[in-house]
């Protein structure tokens, strides 16, 4: 489902998502091979699950993160919406707005704490490096369930900085989206 109005927004994302794609196809060859919705490689339930273990796997390695308070929320709960998201290609933190109020999983996730957009971007600027490692957290565990000959170790070893550029990419996009969304 999306809203009336996303239809600016998804052209602009498109757009950029191409743009970002040229500029890492020259970087990486293999990063054009992951798909930028992790849904074509896990059902939603389970890429919910893997969001939520990333996120307990990183909150548990860093003690700054252990019952601390962003704002009005927690988060653990954040780290998993924008994880979450950012796996689905939902980019713009008004698009993230929208799908924890209109969307069953990311709904699920926030329960009856919503964050507004600013929120959502103050919580990216104030936690990127988290987000970063929750999304190279989904990715490897994603990649790992894919059928394959090779074996775990060879893939991870292959696919860890695909991973952390994967990562980067989506956070760039999600800042180009709140961008190009203020003009």
């Amino acid at each position: 489902m999306t809203s009336p109005d996303r239809g600016w927004g998804q052209l602009v994302c498109l757009w950029v998502e191409k743009f970002m794609n040229t500029l890492i196809s020259n970087e990486t060859g293999r990063l054009n091979e992951l798909p930028a919705d992790l849904r074509a490689w896990l059902p939603e339930g389970r890429l919910f699950e893997v969001a939520l273990e990333a996120v307990e796997v990183v909150t548990s390695q860093d003690a700054a993160l252990r019952g601390k308070r962003f704002e009005q929320f927690s988060p653990a709960m954040m780290l998993t919406l924008l994880t979450y998201c950012y796996s689905t290609d939902s980019f713009g933190s008004e698009d993230v707005q929208w799908a924890a109020i209109n969307e069953t999983t990311p709904r699920y996730i926030c329960r009856l704490s919503i964050p507004d957009a600013q929120a959502i971007r103050r919580f990216r600027r104030a936690y990127r490096s988290w987000v970063v490692k929750c999304l190279v957290y989904v990715l490897n565990r994603a990649v790992a369930e894919q059928p394959t000959q090779e074996s775990f170790d060879t893939m991870y070893a292959e696919t860890f900085l695909d991973a952390e550029a994967w990562a980067r990419r989506k956070i760039d996009l999600a800042i180009l989206m709140d961008t190009a969304a203020a003009y």
